[in-house]
């Protein structure tokens, strides 16, 4: 079961990729025969503009697997500077689902037993020099380095104590 979530999700940020991108798969009945029926050739619609709601995406949240909630609280709460926003339990002594945020970017923090441990996010920041500062005040035992990549970005690689991977980025173009 969980390789079908796994492989739900992969198709659903393939999809919300292929739509910010703008690009259109046509389905089935786009394609007509030619010729003996043998060979099939793909005929896009006329229209070659996207076609749109008035409808806006406007953000994406990732849900993070954390082994703990007090280790998920103490690093992005306590050490990365996000604010719980609400969070649910079914009891007081079930898992935690929890909202953090900092500025624009929220993060859904999951302390079920489902869904895969290693989950990999990327997060843009305009001043990646001042929140290295800013992390490395609160811990200033961590090892963390800002560097270059070749994709042209300033980035810092984080991994939280459940094994996630999240890259902070900021463009240099």
């Amino acid at each position: 079961m969980r390789a079908v979530r796994g492989w739900t999700l992969l198709a659903g940020l393939f999809v919300l990729a292929m739509a910010v991108w703008q690009i259109k798969l046509y389905s089935s009945d786009a394609y007509e025969p030619e010729g003996n029926g043998e060979s099939m050739t793909n005929k896009a619609p006329e229209s070659t503009e996207p076609e749109h709601t008035k409808a806006n995406l406007t953000s994406i949240q990732p849900v993070i697997r954390i082994l703990s909630y007090d280790e998920g609280v103490a690093y992005y709460v306590d050490w990365l500077g996000f604010k719980i926003d609400w969070e649910f339990r079914f009891a007081p002594d079930k898992p935690a689902y929890m909202q953090v945020s900092r500025d624009n970017l929220f993060l859904h923090l999951n302390e079920w037993e489902e869904g895969p441990f290693g989950s990999n996010a990327v997060a843009h920041v305009d001043d990646i020099k001042a929140l290295f500062k800013e992390w490395k005040a609160r811990r200033p035992d961590w090892d963390g380095t800002v560097f270059k990549t070749p994709w042209n970005v300033l980035r810092i690689d984080l991994e939280d104590p459940s094994g996630n991977h999240i890259a902070i980025q900021q463009d240099l173009d």
